[in-house]
């Protein structure tokens, strides 16, 4: 699960993941999205999250427009 923090409220909110580990495909929204040891971000200048689903070996992205992975 990736959580990221609002400084202004202090709130703590889930954008990508579920409660499952494993893999169920691109194009669903973040918090629909199925990971297995989500490890290294890096944010583009557009705003996109990158990340290492690393038991899926794979590089995904999150956009935070759409909030689709």
């Amino acid at each position: 699960i990736i959580r990221v923090i609002n400084v202004t409220t202090n709130r703590v909110l889930t954008i990508v993941g579920t409660t499952f580990v494993g893999y169920n495909g691109e194009g669903r929204l973040g918090t629909e999205t199925d990971l297995s040891t989500p490890t290294g971000t890096a944010v583009s200048p557009n705003g996109t999250l990158f990340f290492v689903d690393q038991r899926n070996f794979r590089i995904r992205s999150y956009n935070p427009i759409t909030r689709i992975v």
